[in-house]
Order: structure tokens, then sequence, then C-alpha cells
């Protein structure tokens, strides 16, 4: 019968090898051990996955070989026959066969105690150094994901700094044509001013945009770019999506959002940086329609200061401290 410490010491490749074909022949034949060794091995992964590495002592190896070379001679001694000084006191052959068959037992299972317990200690030093190769796995996963969200939102500001001056040089080539039609049109001066007033407020917006994505270009061309995400608990806000691009070195970051609620005209969001017990204000912002924005956040230190960044909801203009119905949304800047 099967139990479940073999179950485990399978799982984990702890079983000799004489009692691992043995159990290798069972399960062939019994879907459920399948199964069962199946998640074994998955919650051993698990567990690796979940530990933080471990540093082995530097005295681990010197401790275990010490004590393997005085199991080995406790063996040589337990399993020496002192000889006779006296054939003639050996009574029959009988009796010399029982006496070398007792060394020869104790022998068989000081042999399998040693080897199990190697078994163990190597099973146990394979799961120590397996956490280390795990976790540097999954951190290489995620640098490798924060990376490729950059380079996507890379490629997207630059489209949009690109379509910025276009508009840019559109706005301006509209406002020296304006500037032609005061000159011809004075019968009509004042509805040529109020088109000249539109058009110089629209260089100056695209002027704004311009400027305002040159600088998140700016945060993403820094040399060592981080990615977070902020959540929401709170109804209503748990389907936007917030995302701050950012370097520890850095004192702006680029926060984008979308599908947030659009709030009304005495509202506004308001960004906070977070360092142990302060709340510092930030920028304030509302979103468009369609629940999206993207803005540059500054700082007058580095964000490798702050340990997270938080949105609330606060009175238009924003406030010096944060309303006490806390964030909205908030994540952590690693």
């Amino acid at each position: 019968m099967v139990t479940d410490e073999q179950i485990t010491l399978y799982a984990l490749g702890a079983l000799d090898a004489h009692d691992a074909t043995e159990f290798e022949r069972q399960v062939a034949s019994s879907p459920d051990l399948r199964r069962r060794v199946a998640e074994e091995k998955a919650a051993a992964i698990a567990f690796l996955l979940a530990t933080p590495p471990v540093t082995p002592p530097a005295a681990l190896k010197t401790k275990v070989m010490a004590r393997v070379g005085a199991d080995m001679t406790s063996m040589t001694s337990m399993t020496s026959v002192p000889s006779s000084t006296n054939a003639t006191n050996v009574t029959s052959l009988g009796q010399t066969e029982q006496a070398v068959k007792r060394p020869r037992a104790r022998r068989a299972n000081i042999g399998r105690i040693l080897f199990g317990g190697l078994s163990a200690v190597m099973a146990a030093l394979a799961l120590i150094f397996g956490i280390g190769w795990y976790r540097t796995q999954s951190q290489l996963v995620q640098l490798r994901n924060t990376f490729s969200d950059t380079q996507a939102q890379l490629v997207v500001s630059e489209a949009r700094v690109s379509d910025l001056s276009k508009n840019l040089a559109q706005a301006k080539a509209d406002l020296d044509q304006m500037h032609v039609t005061l000159k011809t049109a004075e019968t009509d001066t004042s509805q040529v001013k109020t088109d000249l007033a539109s058009a110089q407020a629209k260089v100056d917006q695209a002027a704004s945009d311009l400027a305002a994505s040159q600088l998140e270009l700016a945060v993403l061309h820094q040399s060592v770019v981080r990615t977070t995400a902020l959540s929401s608990g709170r109804a209503g806000f748990e389907h936007g999506i917030v995302h701050v691009f950012y370097s520890p070195d850095g004192k702006s970051a680029l926060l984008t959002v979308s599908n947030l609620p659009k709030l009304g005209a005495d509202k506004t969001y308001e960004v906070w940086l977070i360092k142990g017990s302060q709340r510092l204000p930030s920028n304030v912002f509302n979103v468009s329609d369609d629940g999206t924005s993207h803005l540059v956040v500054q700082s007058t230190e580095p964000f490798s200061a702050f340990q997270n960044l938080a949105i609330t909801i606060e009175p238009a203009g924003g406030r010096p401290t944060p309303s006490l119905d806390g964030p909205v949304y908030l994540g952590a800047l690693s």
C-alpha cells in the first residue's frame, strides 16, 4: 500500500532507486496515484515560487560531510567482527553462520538509514538552491513584461508627438491665413478677429500639447524605466486602468488612465506621492468623455524616495491634504 509519505518523497525525488522503481510500477496502473503525484509536484513548485530566496550557511557543506564521515565510521565499527585467537571456541558451523548473518543484517539496516538520510539532505539542498533559481526566473519575466509595456507606451507617445507636430504646423498655417484675411476683409473685421482669436487658441493648445508630449517622451527615454499599476477597491472605480511609468532616479513620471468615471465641474482627481506618513500633493486632473487622460507628474525628489502613489477625489483645484474618504486608486513604487 502506497503511503502519503512515499508520494511526497517521490514528488521531491527523495526515494531511493529500488523504492522509486516499485513506486512507479504502482503509479503506472493507478490514475488516482498519478493525480496525487501531480498535485504534490505542483504544491512543491508553488512553495518554491512563494518562498523568498535562502542563502545556505557557509559551513553547511562542512557539517554535512562531517556527519556523513561520522556515520560511515560508526557503520564500520559496528560491522567489524573481532578475530578469535582460538578456533576451538567456535562450537559449530551453524553458530558461525548466525554470527556472520547478524552483522550483515545490521550493515544493511545502517546502509538504508544512512542513504535515506543522505537522500533527504540532498532533497533539502535542492529545495534551498532551487528557490533562488525560480525566484530569478520570476524576476526576469517581470522585467521583460515591464520592458514590453514601456516600449508599447513609447510607440504611442512618439505617434502622438508626430500628430501634434502636424496639428501645430496646420494651426500656424491657418493663423497666417487669418492674418491675410484680416487685411483684405476690412468690412468683416469683427468676424475675422474672432477667427483670429480662435486660431491663436488652437496654436496655443497645440503648442501646449506638444510640450506635454515631449515631456512624456523625456520620461520614457530615461535609461531605466519602471512601470506600476494602481488598483481600486471602491465601487464604481474598479474597472479603471491606471499605469505609472517612472525612473527611480528621475523626478518626472508619466501617468496614463482609462475607463475612469468623469467627475463634475466641482470635483477633480488629485495625485499624491507617499513617503512614510507624508502625503505630498502633486498634479490635479480630470478625464475626457471617454474616461482617458495622461499627464506628467513632477516631484522635487527622485521617485526612489517614495513608497506609494495614490489618487483621490478632491474639490476643484485640489487641496494640500487628502480627503478622509481615502484614495480611489493606490499602487506601490518599487
